[in-house]
């Protein structure tokens, strides 16, 4: 194959979503007036991913996982859920968070050059437009796809349609998708019919249906040059 369009996630591939999810989330404790534990985000984040895997396989919608992550949580800590517009208040504390993955800006830079480069992301219009415009990762991108944007979420067919159709020239044997989900990304690499690669620090092994698995941007540079 002779590669020409990457398709790369945002969260956790070319932004510190991790790091971010851990600013805010302190942040927003604090401007409730709660006091903030370690062990709360922790709670939080394994909630956070339950539900999101739950979107990602098409059986909630987003409004509910955005409710009920909050729900659960301060249900498994034994805390009064707090009245208001609490994903709100987290949303503004995480607009502000867009550090980069490391290494990411310098590939990004390089990529530019070379490929067609977008973003495809399951995360909200509101969140991702201020942290790409704040980051500068604007710079980098022809486009940004996002769920809300598309109407339909990785990895279901109609997002990557959607993708499809609103790239200039595009063709599934020239593309690569880059990101850190298997359950999202190379599901929908899969489903998209495009070449994947698995950008993660798991130690887990790679599933027989995605076919990179990376853990850094330098061995990235080097695959994407051996594919093109």
């Amino acid at each position: 194959m002779t590669c020409k369009i990457l398709l790369i996630d945002i969260d956790d591939t070319l932004l510190d979503f991790s790091r971010g999810e851990k600013v805010a989330f302190r942040r927003t404790f604090r401007e409730l007036g709660l006091s903030y534990r370690a062990e709360y985000l922790r709670a939080y984040h394994t909630i956070n991913v339950e539900w999101w895997a739950r979107y990602d396989r098409g059986e909630v919608p987003i409004d509910e996982v955005l409710r009920q992550r909050w729900a659960c949580l301060f249900a498994h800590i034994g805390l009064p859920l707090p009245e208001g517009d609490l994903d709100g208040l987290y949303e503004k504390h995480l607009r502000q968070q867009h550090a980069y993955v490391r290494g990411a800006k310098g590939f990004l830079r390089w990529a530019m050059r070379h490929y067609r480069v977008y973003a495809v992301s399951n995360g909200r219009q509101s969140v991702q437009t201020l942290r790409i415009r704040q980051s500068g990762l604007y710079r980098y991108l022809e486009d940004t796809f996002t769920s809300e944007k598309v109407g339909y979420h990785k990895p279901q067919p109609e997002f990557f349609h959607y993708v499809a159709t609103h790239i200039s020239d595009y063709k599934q044997e020239e593309t690569v998708l880059i990101g850190d989900s298997l359950t999202s990304d190379m599901a929908g690499g899969r489903v998209a019919g495009v070449k994947t690669v698995w950008f993660t620090q798991s130690p887990n092994p790679k599933p027989d249906f995605v076919d990179y698995k990376l853990s850094n941007f330098v061995d990235l540079k080097k695959l994407l040059k051996k594919l093109s």
